[in-house]
């Protein structure tokens, strides 16, 4: 089938255009891009060398990955290089671009024997072995979703989230970002999962102005609030809260602002889910000490999903809408955009297992960094030339193919040496020449220093301070008091009455202060 954006014609234009971009090397770059694009199964960087569309030696990826290729050059190249695919996908569609919904989500990376790669701490996500934490760093990704794009992202973003930093701050600081590359937008929706929902994230969000909206999911075990709506007292401060709303218990709840029971959606299996939708307006959150969150409400959405009247669910779906514009997102587009969010799942699974991502073998994490963003490129280089991918030609040991309008990335990956046949390489085949002598032998290396891996600090125990008199000398021990609690005493013999000490715990007392 056809895809719905792009043709040959600008298919070839966007690869042009991806060429053009790299300042030093593009040629090797570009070659690597689609190297790594039409390689199934790759598993390593440097084999990448052994495809037929890769011209250069091997020795040429290490040196573009670890000393060429910067990531802040890079990450613009993917901004723009993404804004371009999706103005080209709206064009038809001016209307489209009224409310434009991302999605962000961390994956982890693991690196367990890697010693001389700074800043590793412990990341949760570990599928395989007993432990589901491990050592590595964590990436926060944004990305671009749209519902005639069933089973692909448009990445916009990348970020290593480093050992101080909030994963979620850090999504919507690059959401931030995309907003000031993109002030045309009427709305844009940050839609992500329930550790986003947080009054920080909410917060963070009312910040960003009229334009952004946040669709995330909250834990049932919420407690939120109504506004205080009854009479002021006289004296005393000015009460904000009202009445409870517990998304556990539901005889806290009020009677919905809305509610829609003729939603059905049909699965690709053939069963058909009826879907309940209410939803309750202008709620709002405890905050902190002078950060109030009483002036900055929200919606709640409930989803109950069933079949032939059962739940499928165990627990019932709670989404939140926050922002100035939230009435501009109904219930069902709230539902809908959220579930088309789980496309960066697949996103993480296909870069992980087809595109390398974290399987490079690097000593440092500015190259893993680097390679991440090379990961990204060959995933926005199958984005583009996935509309020469007829999906519905059956192989031979297969029977039927369901009809699709568009090729899934593991599709467009097995067909990527066919479409660069008819779409050209706009990299020029290499010319080799007389190279120098390179490391003289006898060479020894110096031995990378092994780095750290950064865990949390611990709160320093609190120490019980006895002070004498007399003497005017304090002796420090060890207790789970508060530091500035004092104990003091008269005299020394007060200290023996009192505690009930011998000499010699006294006089061991003085040695340790």
């Amino acid at each position: 089938m056809a895809f719905p954006f792009i043709g040959k014609t600008e298919a070839q234009d966007f690869r042009l255009q991806l060429y053009n971009s790299f300042e030093k090397r593009n040629d090797l770059t570009f070659e690597l891009i689609d190297a790594l694009s039409s390689q199934t199964n790759p598993s390593s960087g440097i084999g990448l060398s052994l495809s037929s569309l890769f011209t250069r030696k091997h020795s040429g990826i290490s040196q573009l990955v670890s000393q060429v290729l910067e990531k802040e050059k890079l990450e613009t190249i993917i901004n723009n290089y993404s804004s371009a695919l999706y103005k080209n996908f709206i064009s038809g569609d001016p209307s489209s671009s009224k409310v434009m919904f991302l999605a962000a989500d961390e994956t982890s990376i693991f690196k367990q024997d890697s010693n001389s790669m700074e800043d590793r701490g412990y990341v949760h996500g570990k599928t395989k072995g007993i432990s589901p934490i491990g050592i590595g760093h964590s990436y926060s990704y944004l990305v671009i979703i749209n519902e005639d794009l069933p089973q692909w992202v448009i990445p916009f973003d990348s970020k290593r989230v480093k050992t101080n930093e909030s994963g979620p701050l850090t999504g919507i600081a690059q959401f931030k970002n995309f907003m000031q590359l993109h002030p045309e937008n009427e709305i844009s929706v940050f839609t992500a999962d329930s550790k986003y929902s947080s009054f920080a994230c909410i917060e963070e969000m009312y910040s960003l102005g009229v334009k952004a909206l946040l669709l995330s999911r909250l834990n049932s075990t919420r407690t939120l609030y109504l506004p205080f709506t009854g009479e002021q007292k006289s004296k005393g401060a000015v009460k904000k809260y009202g009445d409870e709303f517990k998304l556990h218990d539901a005889q806290t709840w009020p009677k919905p602002d809305y509610t829609d029971d003729d939603f059905k959606i049909t699965l690709q299996n053939g069963k058909v889910h009826q879907v309940k939708l209410q939803r309750w307006n202008d709620l709002i959150i405890k905050g902190k000490k002078n950060r109030p969150m009483y002036n900055k409400p929200f919606d709640i959405v409930n989803v109950i999903v069933t079949h032939n009247g059962e739940p499928v669910y165990h627990r019932n779906m709670w989404l939140i809408i926050s922002g100035e514009k939230r009435k501009n997102i109904n219930c069902r587009q709230a539902y809908l955009q959220y579930k088309r969010r789980f496309n960066i799942e697949h996103f993480f699974r296909f870069s992980k297992q087809e595109l390398l991502l974290g399987k490079y073998q690097c000593p440092n994490t500015n190259t893993a960094d680097v390679w991440g963003q090379i990961s990204m490129l060959s995933y926005l280089n199958l984005l583009t030339g996935a509309s020469l991918v007829n999906s519905n030609v059956l192989s031979p040991w297969e029977k039927h193919k369901p009809i699709a309008d568009i090729s899934t990335p593991y599709q467009t990956k097995r067909s990527f040496l066919s479409i660069v046949d008819t779409l050209g390489t706009p990299a020029v085949p290499c010319e080799y020449k007389e190279h120098g002598q390179g490391r003289k032998l006898g060479t020894i290396l110096p031995i990378k220093a092994k780095q750290d891996i950064v865990k949390k600090a611990k709160k320093p125990k609190s120490k019980l301070k006895l002070i004498n008199k007399d003497t005017n000398t304090t002796t420090e021990k060890s207790s789970k008091v508060s530091e500035s609690k004092k104990i003091i005493f008269d005299s020394v013999d007060d200290i023996k009455v009192k505690l009930k000490l011998s000499d010699e715990q006294i006089l061991l007392l003085k040695n340790v202060a």
